[in-house]
């Protein structure tokens, strides 16, 4: 992805743009995937897990292969921080192929892992999450997922009326006006 002479705070701004891209490749997915082992594997994966959701309609094996990867990372973590740091990445990747994973994650009951799986909820498509989050309001649940319950929809509160004005004043500008739209079809 990047020589090694590169400065580590060079390495990090490449990698957070990455994370942010709106135009991701096949090529740009795999270069990050094979930055997960590396200083930087941390963000490499939360950037693996952001390119994933944006190439799922694109570049489908892809985006498979790398939540494959994050998944098995998860599952094979041997560290709290491990584990952590893969169910944020396939939380950044809004697939609902992620949905089982985070929702079991969330029924365990783990107060240190259930409000991340709640939070990586944010990016799925909104049925499908919302009927998750519904059911937990519905029955409860550890205290950890209800703060972060409260913040996915804190936080909804707070960007909806921002995109949509935002949405309403770039009307014109179809690349500001399609990547508006994108945001807001992840509050349903």
């Amino acid at each position: 992805l990047l020589p090694d002479p590169l400065a580590d705070a060079t390495r990090r701004q490449v990698l957070t743009a990455l994370t942010v891209s709106e135009a991701p490749t096949a090529t740009s997915l795999a270069a990050l995937e094979a930055q997960m082992d590396g200083e930087l594997g941390a963000q490499a994966a939360l950037a693996v897990g952001a390119q994933a959701g944006k190439l799922a309609d694109v570049e489908p094996e892809a985006t498979g292969s790398a939540l494959e990867t994050l998944i098995a990372r998860f599952q094979g973590a041997t560290t709290l921080a491990e584990r952590r740091m893969a169910l944020q990445a396939l939380g950044n990747s809004g697939d609902p192929r992620v949905l089982p994973l985070l929702v079991s994650v969330i029924e365990g009951g783990d107060l240190m892992l259930a409000p991340i799986a709640a939070y990586g909820l944010r990016f799925m498509p909104s049925g499908p999450a919302d009927d998750v989050l519904a059911r937990l309001i519905a029955v409860g649940g550890p205290t950890g997922v209800q703060a972060v319950r409260a913040t996915v929809w804190r936080d909804a509160g707070f960007w909806l009326p921002r995109l949509q004005a935002a949405r309403a004043h770039f009307a014109d500008d179809t690349t500001i006006a399609e990547a508006i739209d994108r945001a807001l079809r992840r509050f349903g």
